[in-house]
């Protein structure tokens, strides 16, 4: 896995490009096979998995790569005055997600864009500029997991569906039914917790 010291990416203005692969980034990887599974995800927090994702068979014939890889570009700078180090780019790649209206498998476009401030301390949040997240991370030095997985996992959808007209439902659902589902299939239901225990970590 990569590593990168933020303070002097940010100095000599770097650019790195990106190749990751999903099961690199664990909570990622764990996320994705719940939202391709045919069962109910189990309640609670999510557990990162490094495994190969073993897609079921209607997912198999997408034809898709063993592994999903999320590809882009990083570029790092120093804000003006503050001297944050700032990280801005974007990611791409497809997934399989599977619709939780007609529940099949469909391929799902990531466009992730970050814009990520790293800060030491929660006291430097203020210094943060509009337009940008703060990274808060103790050191310098990080990889590409910690500065990335975060926002990856909060682009994929809670509630995936097909796009508009897309669907092979062929009974339309009433609100309660809808919420139901919702309800049932949403593997983020613990995913405050999940951030939280991996900030503590």
């Amino acid at each position: 896995m990569v590593h990168i010291n933020l303070k002097n990416a940010a100095i000599s203005e770097t650019e790195l490009a990106v190749d990751v692969a999903v099961n690199d980034l664990p909570r990622v990887n764990a996320a994705l096979m719940q939202l391709i599974a045919h069962e109910a995800p189990t309640p609670g927090p999510l557990e990162g998995s490094t495994e190969t994702p073993e897609y079921p068979e209607d997912v198999k014939a997408f034809g898709l790569p063993t592994v999903p890889r999320l590809y882009g570009e990083l570029h790092f700078r120093q804000c003006p005055g503050t001297k944050l180090p700032l990280i801005e780019g974007n990611l791409t790649g497809q997934v399989p997600l599977r619709c939780q209206a007609c529940l099949t498998p469909y391929l799902w476009q990531m466009n992730i864009d970050v814009k990520l401030a790293h800060i030491y301390k929660e006291e430097r949040e203020s210094d943060v500029p509009e337009g940008y997240e703060a990274f808060l991370h103790e050191r310098p030095d990080v990889t590409l997991v910690e500065l990335l997985e975060d926002d990856i996992l909060l682009s994929l959808p809670t509630f995936p569906k097909h796009p508009e007209g897309k669907c092979q439902t062929l009974v339309e659902e009433t609100p309660e039914e809808k919420e139901e589902v919702k309800k049932k299939i949403s593997p983020f239901a613990g995913l405050k917790d999940l951030l939280n225990k991996s900030d503590s970590e």
